[in-house]
């Protein structure tokens, strides 16, 4: 195993490039550590319980959470450098795009790349971009989670909560950041003649001794700037996310809760939040808070700082069950006969309710032309957009679709990387059913008889994906898709012997 050390001077020798730095260093019988061990997992928790009254409880708590080590035994994603070489196919003869090269049935006549460990140690993977982690970064993650709320008993065996809930993240991975092979902020300033010159072909210090054709610093020439970044025996760096994220939870949280008694449950809540962070996904498959990959500016992380990918202003959910006063172990109909009761009695019916206000969107650009080494461009907002509330809203999401325009070359963009004040539609579902139980007491005690009619988005309100967000694209404030299927009808009967 290794990892990336960018204060060692380089091995390589390169006329003119005597201060070459950064280099993998490999794990030793005498150096076994990744990283420093992590001593400061300090992780209190405190709690409070105060009775006010005989029906309202106060309750209040705070906590330290550490998130997992991101070096720590099984769970190191990369440091591989040297132990999976790839040996690529020649499909032209020195890929020179013209004589056929080795065919199919001996694509390497040379023989495959064998591993060469750590024989190389610091010039492995020269001319291409390493793999490992930082052992500066190593900062484990953790999350403050803070309370304070009211808790008060209602007559009906109703219970209402209300509570003010956050939460703020440190030192989270930053899944954007994993480069540090990049032009310093100047480059920002630079008048377009400077770029054009960091963009021009000059001859190469690498040629010769970087001789792999695979390489992009094997040829004769290479760009001004390969000669600028920090480490220019590099074409990249592929590091671990980096520990400089950040997030803040804030929301008001209530909750309306009846037990099931007298044939009725129910349970309401309401949350109104905001949530703030760097570096966020709103794929709902992701585990990993570093998915969202957005970067405008690497020398100012600062600019990530937005809405959430999955922040929800507004989320209302209810769910009840309820059990129809009728039949004859019921309040109304306790002297039916057994063929009026199979018929009116044992009715029940069940729902779920959710309504949001819809996920934020993400901009972006097709094309364009960023500052070299620097990320793709995010696109120039001449002002806010608005979303369209009139006919036609399907294919121009936006109201004012021009106020996004393309950045101008080698800028960075001015949209943010979530915009605030337009959503993705929102949520409107209802989930319901409708139970019938037949006691069937005559064939076996406590035998009974269910059907089943379950449908699914009753209403068929039809839940949108947002509309195209990137600029330029033809497309742009288009919807295309939906994420909720038609309402679905289904009917199903089950013994119960």
């Amino acid at each position: 195993m290794e990892y990336f050390d960018p204060t060692i001077a380089s091995p390589l020798q390169v006329p003119g490039l005597s201060d070459l730095v950064g280099g993998d260093v490999y794990l030793t019988s005498s150096h076994r550590r990744w990283a420093p061990a992590y001593k400061k997992e300090f992780q209190p928790r405190v709690g409070l319980a105060y009775r006010l009254t005989n029906t309202t409880v106060l309750r209040a708590g705070y906590g330290i959470f550490f998130n997992p080590p991101m070096y720590g035994p099984g769970s190191v994603p990369t440091g591989m450098d040297g132990y999976g070489p790839t040996t690529p196919w020649e499909t032209t003869w020195n890929y020179n795009l013209a004589t056929p090269g080795p065919p199919i049935s001996n694509p390497w006549p040379g023989g495959p790349i064998l591993p060469f460990g750590s024989s190389e140690g610091a010039l492995t993977q020269v001319g291409f971009s390493p793999s490992g982690f930082l052992q500066s970064w190593n900062k484990e993650g953790y999350t403050q989670a803070w309370n304070l709320g009211v808790q008060r008993q209602l007559p009906g065996n109703v219970l209402i909560e209300a509570d003010y809930v956050a939460n703020k993240g440190t030192d989270l991975p930053f899944g954007s950041f994993t480069n540090l092979n990049y032009l310093g902020p100047w480059v920002e300033k630079a008048s377009a003649a400077q770029i054009n010159a960091l963009e021009a072909p000059v001859a190469n210090p690498f040629y010769g001794i970087i001789t792999n054709p695979t390489s992009g610093l094997s040829g004769p020439t290479i760009p001004q700037y390969q000669l600028d970044v920090p480490f220019p025996q590099f074409t990249g760096l592929s590091l671990v996310d980096a520990p400089f994220a950040g997030s803040n939870y804030q929301s008001f949280q209530l909750k309306i809760e009846k037990r099931f008694s007298q044939g009725l449950q129910f349970l309401a809540s309401y949350t109104n939040s905001k949530s703030l962070d760097q570096g966020s996904t709103s794929d709902p498959g992701s585990v990993h808070y570093g998915g969202w990959t957005h970067l405008s500016d690497p020398n100012n992380l600062r600019l990530e700082w937005a809405l959430s990918a999955f922040d929800l202003p507004q989320v209302l959910k209810l769910a009840y069950v309820y059990e129809l006063p009728f039949g004859r172990t019921k309040h109304f109909g306790a002297n039916w006969s057994p063929w009026v009761n199979g018929l009116l009695g044992g009715w029940q019916t069940n729902g779920n309710w959710m309504f949001d206000d819809g996920f934020p969107m993400e901009l972006n650009q097709s094309g364009g032309t960023p500052l070299p080494t620097y990320p793709s461009q995010q696109p120039d907002l001449l002002a806010p957009l608005q979303r369209n509330h009139g006919s036609g809203w399907m294919q121009n999401y936006f109201s004012n679709p021009q106020v996004a325009v393309m950045a101008s070359p080698f800028t960075i963009g001015t949209a943010p990387p979530v915009i605030p004040n337009v959503r993705q539609p929102g949520t409107n579902n209802a989930d319901l059913s409708v139970f019938k139980e037949f006691p069937l007491s005559g064939l076996r005690e406590g035998a009974h008889l269910q059907f089943r009619v379950e449908s699914y988005n009753v209403f068929n309100h039809p839940q949108f994906f947002g509309p195209n967000t990137t600029v330029a694209s033809g497309s742009f404030g288009l919807i295309t898709s939906q994420r909720n299927t038609p309402r679905e009808v289904q009917l199903a009967l089950k013994l119960y012997w």
